[in-house]
C-alpha cells in the first residue's frame, strides 16, 4: 500500500539507482579492450521472418525489422546498445506502474528494483533475449487481466524464446493472485491455468516443427552480413545460424556439476531462499508449496544450458515478480527478511557463463582501475 510522502519518494530513489547501475555495466564497453564487440551476440535484432521465413527467437528481430529500429544506427553494436537501454526502460515502467503505483509496498518495489537479477543483470547478460522476455513476463504477471491477452503474450513471449516456458508457473499464479483466485490443487482444473498451458503447448511444438530457418546457412550468413556488417564474422556465433537451425529445442547440458561450480552458486542460491522467505510472508500458507515451485522452476534450465548465475536470476526474477503481484493484491505483510534482500543488491550483477567471475562487476573495478 502506497506509505507517506517519504516513502513514494523512496522508490524513485532506487529506480535511479538502478537505472544508473543497468548503464554503466551495459556501457562497459568504453573502457574494456574489447570496445563495443563486449555487448556480445547481436544476431537476435536482425533474424527476422520477413527474410527467413518463420524461424524461433526471431519475433523481436521481425519488430525491430519492421519498425527499422535495428538500423538506427550503421555499427550494429551500437545499434544493439541503443536497444537494449531502450528496453531496460521499459522495464521499469512496468515494474514502477505495476507496483507502487498500483498499491504496491515501496519495499517490494525495492527489492525489485535492486535485485541483483532484475535491472543491473540486464546490463550484463545484454547478448541475449532476457530483457524482452522479462518484458513479457511482466505485463502477465502485473497489468494484464484478461486471460485472453494473458495467452496472446504467452505465446508472444516463446516467440521470443522457448525458455520462457520456465517463467510461466509464475505468470500463472501472478494472474490467479490478482484476479482474487485461491490458488488450491483445483486451481490446474481451471482455464487461468488450462488456457494458457495449451496456448504454450501448441506454440511449443509449432517452434519444434517450422522453427529453422528457411534458407541455407550461406544464405543466412550473406543477408546478415548485409544487415548488420560491423558484426560479420567478429565473435564466434556470430549468426546464430547453428543454433537456430538446430533440431532439440531443449537440448540436455553435458557439463558436469563439479564442487566448484556447487561452490560457486551458493551465493545466489541462498540469495533465491531469501527471496522465497520474503515471499512467503506475503501469500496464503496454504498456497505456499504453488509459489515455492514456481519460483524454482527456471532452475531446471540448467538441465538445458550451463549459464547457471543467469538461470539463478530467472529464479529470483519469478519469485520477484510474485512479491510485487501480491503487495498489490495483499497489501505489504513486514518481515525480518526485506532488508536483507535489498541488502543484496551490493552482490550486483550475478556472473553470467564463467563461474570463476561470480561477482563480474566487482572483479572488473579491481582488474580496471585498482
Amino acid at each position: 500500500m502506497r506509505g507517506s510522502a517519504a516513502n513514494d519518494r523512496i522508490p524513485w530513489i532506487a529506480v535511479l539507482l538502478s537505472l544508473s547501475l543497468a548503464a554503466i555495466v551495459l556501457n562497459r564497453w568504453i573502457v574494456t579492450d574489447l570496445g563495443l564487440l563486449s555487448f556480445g551476440r547481436v544476431w537476435h535484432f536482425h533474424v527476422n521472418y520477413f527474410d527467413f521465413g518463420f524461424t524461433r527467437r526471431a519475433l523481436v528481430g521481425t519488430v525491430l525489422t519492421a519498425t527499422g529500429a535495428n538500423q538506427i544506427s550503421s555499427n550494429a553494436y551500437v545499434a544493439a546498445t541503443i536497444i537494449q537501454h531502450a528496453a531496460i526502460l521499459v522495464l521499469v515502467g512496468l515494474l514502477i506502474f505495476g507496483g507502487a503505483r498500483k498499491n504496491g509496498h515501496p519495499t517490494a518495489m525495492i527489492i525489485a528494483l535492486l535485485s541483483p537479477a532484475m535491472l543491473i543483470h540486464r546490463g550484463y547478460t545484454n547478448g541475449s533475449l532476457d530483457v524482452f522476455v522479462l518484458i513479457v513476463a511482466a505485463l502477465n504477471c502485473l497489468h494484464v487481466r484478461t486471460l485472453l491477452v494473458f495467452c496472446a503474450l504467452v505465446c508472444a513471449g516463446l516467440l521470443i524464446h522457448e525458455l520462457f516456458l520456465f517463467l510461466l508457473p509464475a505468470q500463472i499464479l501472478c494472474f490467479a493472485l490478482r484476479k482474487g483466485e485461491v490458488i488450491r490443487l483445483t486451481t490446474l482444473f481451471s482455464g487461468t491455468f488450462i488456457l494458457p498451458v495449451t496456448t504454450a503447448t501448441i506454440t511449443l511444438s509449432f517452434i519444434h516443427l517450422y522453427g529453422a530457418p528457411d534458407v541455407s546457412e550461406e544464405e543466412f550468413r550473406t543477408a546478415l552480413t548485409e544487415a548488420m556488417p560491423a558484426a560479420a564474422e567478429q565473435i564466434p556465433g556470430w549468426s546464430g545460424f547453428g543454433l537456430l537451425a538446430a533440431g532439440q529445442m531443449f537440448p540436455v547440458n553435458t557439463s558436469i556439476m563439479t564442487p566448484w561450480i556447487v561452490a560457486m552458486m551458493m551465493v545466489p542460491l541462498a540469495y533465491l531462499l531469501l527471496l522465497i522467505a520474503v515471499l512467503l510472508k506475503q501469500v496464503d500458507p496454504a498456497s505456499a508449496i504453488w509459489f515455492i515451485a514456481a519460483g524454482f522452476m527456471p532452475l531446471l534450465i540448467s538441465f538445458i544450458g550451463s549459464d547457471y548465475y543467469r538461470w539463478v536470476g530467472m529464479a529470483a526474477n519469478a519469485q520477484i515478480f510474485m512479491i510485487l503481484a501480491a503487495s498489490r493484491t495483499n497489501g505489504w505483510a513486514p518481515n525480518p527478511y526485506s532488508k536483507y534482500a535489498v541488502a543484496w543488491a551490493v552482490a550486483a550483477p550475478f556472473g553470467a557463463a564463467d563461474l570463476a567471475r561470480p561477482f563480474p562487476l566487482h572483479q572488473f573495478v579491481i582488474d580496471q582501475f585498482l
